[in-house]
């Protein structure tokens, strides 16, 4: 944090000091903003100071915003957004082994949350449960961790199994012995 504080300084020196005050715990705005980005490591917080002093901007940002800096966006990160994300993990759930996945990150969050819900349930009760779990997906691959090896291998994923009334199962029996000339 004093890393920060310092560095933020360096980028704003005239109004820096004079607005935000000195490093320490007798600094209340040094506390808020020590609390609010005291879940983020040291590689995100220098993402966002490099990204602040990349953006070219003339004023200090709010802490929220710094922090957001810090976390990076899908885009930042070479990741789909959300919705093209949950798109793609709801429109090939059903055939996940075959489709060649945008992104690992992906895979994995269809995964996580369930291929046969991502087919079966409303859309707007699974970008419910996909988001979160995109997010911290995303949140991870910020971190550093690769996704690279949760591709499924062909045999890895179930098809999902859909039940059929026993009619319905009858229907396509006879189906198939008619195409085999039965």
């Amino acid at each position: 944090m004093l890393t920060l504080w310092r560095r933020m300084d360096e980028m704003f020196p005239v109004v820096w000091g004079s607005q935000m005050g000195a490093a320490g715990d007798d600094n209340g705005i040094y506390k808020t903003w020590f609390k609010v980005l005291g879940d983020l490591n040291s590689r995100q917080v220098k993402r966002g100071i490099d990204r602040l002093a990349n953006s070219g901007a003339k004023f200090i940002p709010a802490v929220s915003e710094f922090k957001a800096m810090c976390r990076g966006s899908a885009e930042d990160l070479g990741l789909p957004v959300l919705y093209e994300a949950y798109g793609e993990a709801a429109k090939f759930s059903g055939r996940a082994r075959e489709h060649v996945w945008s992104h690992p990150v992906v895979y994995a969050a269809a995964k996580e949350v369930g291929f046969y819900d991502l087919q079966r349930k409303p859309k707007n009760e699974m970008i419910k449960l996909f988001k979160p779990v995109y997010e911290r997906c995303m949140q991870q691959v910020a971190d550093g961790v690769d996704f690279g090896a949760m591709l499924p291998e062909p045999d890895e994923v179930e098809a999902p199994v859909v039940p059929v009334s026993a009619e319905v199962a009858k229907s396509h029996i006879e189906k198939i012995r008619e195409l085999q000339g039965r």
